[in-house]
């Protein structure tokens, strides 16, 4: 029996806060004026839309920038390089090969 007339009283403060936040609360009308009339201006919009084509590719001769050599830049390789944005090669796969050792060899003594 206690526990539920403590449980009637907390209902009833309960009850008295929400009537005295309700009546402490005050509305406001808000009139909103505006001085500007909209004014509704025909816009024509037409977007045309082609198919992106790619660039017929033709196969390339490049002269090596370290041994002069020159080789070729095939079509699909232009395509894979284009694919991940890489630039085209300055050195033949000979050359490339040489600097990718010296690169490793650098690496390696300058650990030691």
């Amino acid at each position: 029996m206690g526990l539920a007339k403590y449980a009637e009283d907390n209902n009833e403060i309960y009850l008295e806060r929400m009537y005295y936040q309700r009546e402490k609360r005050q509305e406001y009308p808000v009139r909103i004026t505006t001085t500007v009339t909209p004014t509704i201006i025909p816009v024509n919009i037409s977007v045309s839309v082609k198919p992106a084509r790619a660039p017929k590719l033709k196969d390339i001769t490049i002269e090596c920038y370290d041994c002069g050599r020159k080789f070729l830049f095939s079509t699909g390789e232009q395509r894979f390089f284009a694919s991940h944005q890489f630039q085209a090669p300055k050195r033949c796969k000979v050359c490339r090969q040489v600097n990718k050792k010296r690169a490793e060899r650098r690496f390696w003594n300058g650990l030691l």
